[in-house]
């Protein structure tokens, strides 16, 4: 009831002067088109068919100036259509939109055409939708012998009536994607550096979870006496979203290894050195086309493991990582599923 009330509702108000068009055998122009992603739904031919099942006549002419143009297109939370109606001089009259959930576009068409035809004659919604019978009763002609004439053979039973089922609400579905971009680093090592970024995430409605792994490239910085001491990070990261549209809200946990090493410096070693952090994550989902989208990022982290690239032999402090430290990236993400 819900379904037809709002239905019926978008039909009245479309357009007041759709009856008195079609009644005077003026007709109306068809124009349908369907966006990428939206092939599935009904075509011209189906729409005029639909409609003029409702209305019991065809109202439409390829050469009518009124026009009624149909858009469908696909939205991320499923099919949406787009009725508009304009005069021959192109002025627009009216304009309705109507959408269903789901991946499917046979409902939408339904209610599609039950707009137009309600908008044309608003008692279409209270008519049965014509159907032709699957044959016609054929009587033998009148005997002219005195014998009795044979009984006529019984009609055809009435076609059956189907209904079609209620639409299914859109089953909630799990999506994969693939990511892989740069970032630059602010305090994860001696100096700003880069590096870059590969992973996956699995989306479930409004939360997802990633899995990615961070290889930055070493940061250098000079020590006193001459020479230098550099670092980068290894590490895996797990994150988990909260999607906000195309904004998200994350919390991060990175494990790996710093690796360090020396250079110009007596007894100067490589060394790796277990590296844990925490924090969070700010980022923009910026979809391009249909399976491609660019995201941007700034990430803050705590680190829960404070490490220091020392001398050998004066166990003095080159360079101790700070409480925190951030990191800002650009990744290409691809929907694999």
């Amino acid at each position: 009831m819900r379904v037809a009330a709002l239905v019926t509702a978008t039909a009245l108000a479309l357009v007041g002067g759709l009856p008195q068009v079609a009644a005077k055998g003026k007709g109306l122009r068809l124009v349908l088109s369907r966006q990428r992603g939206a092939e599935r739904c009904p075509g011209a031919d189906a729409t005029r068919a639909a409609v003029a099942a409702r209305l019991g006549y065809q109202p439409f002419s390829a050469a009518a100036a009124p026009t009624l143009a149909v858009r469908y297109r696909k939205r991320a939370a499923g099919m949406w259509a787009v009725i508009e109606m304009a005069d021959a001089s192109g002025k627009r009259l009216g304009k309705r939109e109507l959408s269903a959930q789901g991946e499917g576009c046979e409902e939408l068409g339904r209610r599609v055409a039950l707009a137009i035809a309600i908008a044309i004659d608003p008692l279409a919604s209270a008519r049965p939708v014509k159907r032709e019978p699957d044959s016609i009763p054929v009587f033998p002609p009148r005997a002219t012998s005195n014998e009795p004439p044979a009984a006529p053979p019984l009609p055809p039973p009435a076609p059956a009536v189907t209904r079609s089922p209620a639409a299914k609400p859109a089953r909630s579905t799990f999506q994969l994607s693939a990511g892989v971009g740069g970032l630059f680093a602010v305090g994860a090592a001696p100096s700003v550096n880069g590096g870059f970024r590969v992973g996956l995430r699995l989306r479930w409605r409004q939360v997802s979870l990633g899995l990615a792994g961070r290889f930055d490239l070493p940061g250098a910085t000079d020590v006193a006496g001459g020479g230098e001491v550099s670092a980068g990070l290894v590490v895996g990261e797990l994150c988990g979203c909260y999607h906000f549209g195309p904004l998200l809200g994350c919390a991060l946990l990175d494990a790996g290894a710093l690796r360090g090493a020396g250079r110009g410096l007596a007894g100067a070693e490589n060394v790796t050195l277990g590296y844990v952090a925490i924090g969070g994550r700010a980022a923009w989902d910026i979809h391009i086309i249909s399976r491609f989208s660019v995201m941007l990022h700034a990430d803050l982290l705590g680190a829960l493991t404070r490490l220091a690239l020392r001398d050998t032999q004066s166990r003095e402090a080159f360079w101790e990582t700070p409480a925190l430290s951030g990191a800002f990236g650009l990744a290409a993400r691809f929907k694999l599923m």
